[in-house]
């Protein structure tokens, strides 16, 4: 029997390399922005907490009060502001005795905490190397921590700007994903009868949801708009959704398709949903809990698991029918999105957490993933559609013109 050889495109090498360069890229990007505030206007070392000097971003809270000072310059210029970050902490700001800043926020629809929120608080002369105190405590009742990083003392607009620059990259790429996306769907609204209708609609799926998850978590929107509640719960959403359309996606690409394999998936995602919302409002846990963090990386694993076996038994079936051909592509894909998935898992594990989130290499290799995937639907389509109008109008054994090309000659 022949065997039919695979290949990869080298244009598809080259969105693969363009990618990770876009990656590598991102990152160098984060570091140098935070560089330049850290020798420009950090003001985090040198706060006095328990009677030690520490540096600000070391500071933790769990449940406690956490009390934090330090002396302001002895020069403060005109529009200079104490700018800085908060992760779940709500906290009070005094300068002097007096108090200038509160924060808090409200219980919402994923719980306690908000993620991370950016303040900006005016200074004038007269509170030139006066104390500022920094009391705070963790959103949450119990478990994860409230921190205050990046505080800078400099003109806020000045600051914001170059948050935003660094996160204005990732941002772009996260918003051509949901690009991809919303115009796959309307693809799939426009050549509705076509038979690969349920692949580009699950993948319009995949990639809208992911597209609004990684936006969000770039941080963006929070500077640019102030949608920090929003934010938080379009993520948690978005990122417990985010598992099962792909999922989907690559059961209609496979040749097999074994129903149980689609059964399975629904079935363990409803198992997990339900686990899920019954932990948020039966139980009061947060989504950002390590319960529910680690809930969704098992559950992710554990789909990933059944997709190994799914493409594994797919593998063999297209190798026994001699249907190897032309998926290359569909499997360097998952490969390559597969690799960049478990790079930001052990950036991640090693406790890094750039300025544009926790997806960096995640968010380029989905965004690739999705421009090859869908560069092959809409040649697939392209096919498809070119034989039926060819068969549609001619008699397949003779090759001559049937009943309908007599019809049309004749009108």
């Amino acid at each position: 029997m022949k065997t039919t050889k695979h290949y990869i495109p080298f244009n598809y090498i080259i969105v693969a390399l363009f990618a990770a360069f876009i990656g590598i890229f991102m990152i160098f990007i984060n570091i140098h922005t935070e560089s330049i505030r850290q020798s420009e206007s950090d003001y985090s070392e040198g706060w006095l907490f328990d009677g030690n000097t520490v540096d600000l971003d070391s500071v933790v809270t769990k449940g406690t009060s956490v009390s934090v000072s330090k002396n302001l310059p002895e020069n403060i210029n005109y529009n200079d502001s104490l700018c800085f970050a908060s992760a779940n902490a709500i906290f009070d700001v005094y300068i002097g005795d007096e108090l200038v800043y509160r924060y808090t926020q409200p219980s919402n629809f994923t719980g306690d905490g908000y993620g991370i929120a950016y303040h900006n608080i005016n200074l004038s002369s007269e509170q030139a190397g006066k104390t500022v105190r920094i009391d705070f405590t963790s959103a949450f009742s119990i478990g994860t921590s409230g921190k205050i990083r990046l505080i800078s003392i400099e003109n806020s607009q000045k600051y914001f700007s170059r948050l935003a620059r660094g996160q204005i990259l990732p941002f772009i790429v996260s918003t051509g994903i949901l690009i991809i996306g919303v115009l796959l769907f309307l693809f799939s609204i426009l050549f509705y009868n076509s038979r690969y209708k349920a692949r580009t609609i699950s993948l319009s799926l995949a990639a809208t949801d992911i597209g609004i998850m990684m936006a969000l978590d770039t941080g963006f929107l929070r500077i640019t708009t102030d949608s920090i509640l929003l934010s938080r719960n379009l993520f948690y959403l978005s990122m417990h959704l985010s598992v099962l359309p792909i999922a989907i996606f690559l059961y209609t690409m496979t040749k097999e398709r074994k129903k149980c394999y689609r059964n399975i998936f629904y079935l363990f995602s409803i198992i997990y949903f339900a686990f899920i919302i019954i932990s948020r409002f039966a139980f009061n846990i947060d989504m950002a809990s390590r319960l529910i963090i680690r809930s969704f990386f098992i559950y992710t694993i554990v789909m990933m698991i059944i997709i190994f076996v799914m493409i594994s038994s797919d593998l063999k079936y297209r190798k026994a029918t001699n249907r190897n051909k032309d998926n290359g592509i569909f499997f360097f894909g998952i490969i390559s999105t597969f690799i960049c998935i478990m790079t930001d898992i052990i950036i991640y594990m090693s406790g890094y957490r750039s300025m544009s989130g926790y997806s960096t290499f995640t968010r380029v290799g989905f965004y690739a993933f999705f421009i090859c995937m869908s560069i092959e639907i809409v040649r697939t389509w392209a096919h498809e559609y070119n034989s039926l109008k060819k068969f549609g109008f001619t008699d397949e054994l003779t090759g001559l013109g049937n009943r309908r090309s007599h019809i049309r000659f004749e009108k």
